[in-house]
C-alpha cells in the first residue's frame, strides 16, 4: 500500500493466476497476476470528485485466444485432441470516477452526485474489448425525504471481433436503469426498479433470431436486523 499524499492512495499486488479453491494453493501456481489500483480524492470548486484506475497483467499462464488458429493433436498414443491457440500474457484497465455536485454540510450522507466508468481489455483474450456506463445518483433528492435513494444510469457493452461472437449473434449491447428507494423506516426500504436491454443478441449464423429488447421491472422490500 503507498499513500503519497492524504488524497492519493495506491495499492501493489501480486496472485496466482490459476484458480486454487478447494485445493493447496501452493500447487497451483500456473502463471501470476499483477494488479494496481490508485484511487485519487480532490475538489472541483466547492465539489468533491474521486478516481479509481485500476490495471491487471496476468502472464506465464496460457490465456485462449479468441479467433487464433486451432489444430488437432495427435499424440504417440491416446485419443487425438483438438489444441486451441493461446497467448501467455493478458491484461485489462478500468476506471471510475464520481462527482458530487449537491452535498449537505450538516449531513454527510445525504448527497448527490454524477459517475462513469470505462473499461478496456485485451481483445484476444477477453470477449468484451471495453464497455462504458454513466448515471446520476445519490441520497435525498427531496428535502421531505432526505434518506431515499435514487439512481439513473446508462451503459454500453463492445465485444472482441477477434473470435467466434459473431457466429452466436453476440453484438454491443446498451442498456439503462431507473430505481428509486423509499426508507419506510430506519430499518426497512423499498425499492422500485426499471431496465431496458438493447439486446446485443441475434443475427448470427448459430443464433439467428433477434429477440425483443425486454424491459424488466422489479420490486424489492429489504429489512436490516
Amino acid at each position: 500500500v503507498l499513500i503519497p499524499s492524504d488524497k492519493v492512495v495506491g495499492t501493489l499486488t501480486f496472485m496466482d493466476t490459476e484458480e486454487s479453491a478447494g485445493s493447496n494453493p501452493f500447487n497451483t501456481d500456473e502463471g501470476i497476476t499483477m494488479a494496481t489500483e490508485w484511487t485519487v480524492n480532490h475538489d472541483l470548486g466547492d465539489m468533491p470528485a474521486r478516481h479509481v484506475l485500476t490495471f491487471a497483467l496476468g502472464y506465464d499462464q496460457d490465456f485462449f485466444e479468441l479467433g487464433g488458429d486451432h489444430r488437432f493433436q495427435l499424440p504417440p498414443s491416446g485419443i487425438p485432441s483438438l489444441k486451441f491457440s493461446t497467448k501467455d500474457e493478458s491484461w485489462a484497465f478500468w476506471y471510475n470516477g464520481q462527482l458530487a455536485f449537491r452535498t449537505y454540510p450538516n449531513d454527510e450522507e445525504r448527497q448527490s452526485g454524477i459517475f462513469w466508468r470505462f473499461g478496456y481489455a485485451d481483445d484476444k483474450t477477453n470477449p468484451i474489448e471495453w464497455n462504458i456506463a454513466g448515471g446520476v445518483g445519490g441520497v435525498g433528492l427531496f428535502d421531505s425525504r432526505p434518506r431515499d435513494r435514487y439512481g439513473i444510469g446508462l451503459f454500453h457493452i463492445e465485444p472482441s471481433n477477434k473470435g467466434r461472437l459473431g457466429l452466436f449473434g453476440i453484438q454491443e449491447e446498451t442498456g439503462a436503469e431507473i430505481f428509486y428507494t423509499f426508507q419506510l423506516m430506519p430499518h426497512i426500504a423499498l425499492t422500485f426498479d426499471l431496465q431496458y436491454i438493447d439486446t446485443g443478441l441475434g443475427n448470427g449464423l448459430i443464433v439467428t433470431g433477434t429477440p425483443d429488447d425486454p424491459w424488466v421491472g422489479g420490486i424489492r422490500l429489504r429489512f436490516v436486523l
